[in-house]
């Protein structure tokens, strides 16, 4: 989920996974409301245990993508897409 996305999965399932849940979103106070202490501060925020992908805003949208090419297909071929689009990707993942 992407840009305020997150917040809306979030009021749907906050009940359901529990205060453990964080994730990210457009950085907006008044947006963030309520789950400012399930709010990180970062451009893209994975959590494998739920399988629950977020970003800040489409600016974040390559970074996302590349994220799940990389879950399923691994890092090298992630890194190896990004390249041939002249993107350079990052992982969020600990090795």
């Amino acid at each position: 989920a992407i840009c305020a996305a997150p917040v809306a999965v979030m009021s749907i399932v906050e009940r359901d996974w529990g205060p453990d849940i964080k994730f990210t979103c457009y950085k907006d106070p008044n947006l963030i409301g309520e789950y400012s202490k399930l709010w990180v501060d970062t451009p893209v925020h994975i959590d494998l245990k739920k399988k629950f992908i977020t970003a800040q805003a489409a600016v974040c949208s390559l970074q996302l993508a590349f994220l799940v090419v990389e879950i399923f297909s691994g890092r090298e071929e992630a890194t190896r897409l990004a390249k041939a689009m002249l993107y350079d990707y990052v992982s969020p993942l600990k090795t």
